[in-house]
């Protein structure tokens, strides 16, 4: 009990650095910028990071799928959905059989981000920072990074 009490606050402390990283970006002056973790669950502040990853590749995402009139779940199905196709196609990599591997049932479960599971929510950013971090829009993202102090720069590395 005790270790996974350690692992939700490491993973929490992570959170935090990711979120301080996020409020940083330059995205859209129209796009809220989230602040808390929490505000990452409906899909829409992820959606718009990723816009950013490859504009072309997201923009169907951004513009048709994912929006303010959805629910979360739908927000978080089409995120789901792009991200899969995304790594299939741009880095060849069947993120699903890869988490299923790891024993984990899927990706991240859309019911446990919306309900404010810590796990399931790093699942998710975790998957849209690597897509961010391979792509070739990562530079000025990293340079954020390395404008941080070291304890947020370690997180963020080694979260």
């Amino acid at each position: 009990m005790q270790q996974s009490q350690q692992h939700i606050q490491e993973l929490t402390q992570y959170s935090l650095s990711v979120i301080e990283w996020f409020r940083n970006f330059p995205l859209d002056p129209r796009v809220k910028k989230a602040t808390q973790a929490d505000e990452l669950s409906d899909g829409l502040f992820l959606t718009a990071v990723l816009h950013k990853v490859d504009p072309h590749f997201f923009k169907a995402l951004k513009q048709s799928q994912v929006r303010e009139a959805n629910t979360p779940a739908e927000n978080l199905a089409h995120l789901d959905q792009a991200l899969i196709t995304y790594y299939a196609e741009v880095f060849g990599v069947d993120i699903v059989a890869l988490t299923t591997r790891r024993g984990d049932q899927q990706s991240f479960s859309i019911q446990g981000v919306m309900k404010g599971n810590i796990v399931d929510l790093m699942r998710l950013i975790e998957l849209v920072l690597c897509a961010l971090i391979k792509s070739e829009a990562a530079p000025p993202f990293i340079e954020i990074i390395e404008s941080f102090g070291d304890d947020i720069q370690f997180d963020l590395y080694y979260g």
